[in-house]
């Protein structure tokens, strides 16, 4: 970051400096300085989907889940079916409460996975769950847990980050002990 801060004096090449400054900001986690960086390059090159991906990104892990939705909209908009901008738009659309766009993609990229990944079933089963599917939710955390795609620990990890979108999203606070316990029982 150091080097990259004293290169940026020059200003040989701003557009490729505030790229890896704000790739370094995101490796270090610091989404606000990433995202500073991010909306700079932007600025240069207002079309460049890896840079709207990584507004995006930066978006996501501030808990800013419009603004992430806005993003990833644009690059979904050119890159339909990538597989990595889909994961994010479903995310966001579930912990803003947009639970019918959500389970619709989810289905699209279980569908379009050869191996899907354990969060996006753990994931659809949350937006199931909060859509009062609880028999399809169950499924779907068990799907995410089979093989030991997700340890124990991991999965438990996971599905605590997500309880207050579960919560937010009508899911009584009593209820989420009940589905880890059956979870946990059933893969014992």
């Amino acid at each position: 970051m150091e080097f990259y801060r004293k290169a940026e004096l020059f200003d040989s090449n701003r557009l490729w400096i505030l790229k890896k400054l704000g790739w370094c900001s995101l490796q270090m986690k610091d989404y606000p300085d990433a995202l500073k960086y991010f909306e700079g390059a932007a600025t240069i090159v207002p079309d460049d989907l890896s840079i709207q991906a990584r507004i995006g990104h930066c978006h996501l892990n501030l808990e800013n889940f419009e603004d992430a939705l806005s993003h990833y909209s644009k690059v979904r908009y050119f890159q339909p079916d990538n597989l990595k901008i889909l994961r994010p738009i479903a995310y966001c659309h579930f912990v803003l409460g947009k639970l019918d766009q959500a389970a619709e993609l989810y289905a699209e990229i279980v569908e379009k996975s050869e191996t899907p990944v354990p969060y996006d079933l753990m994931n659809a089963g949350h937006v199931f769950l909060c859509q009062g599917r609880r028999k399809e939710a169950l499924q779907y955390y068990r799907r995410s847990k089979t093989g030991n795609l997700i340890a124990g620990e991991s999965f438990l990890a996971a599905f605590e980050e997500d309880i207050p979108f579960l919560l937010k999203n009508g899911i009584p606070e009593e209820e989420i002990p009940l589905v880890l316990d059956y979870l946990l029982f059933q893969t014992e």
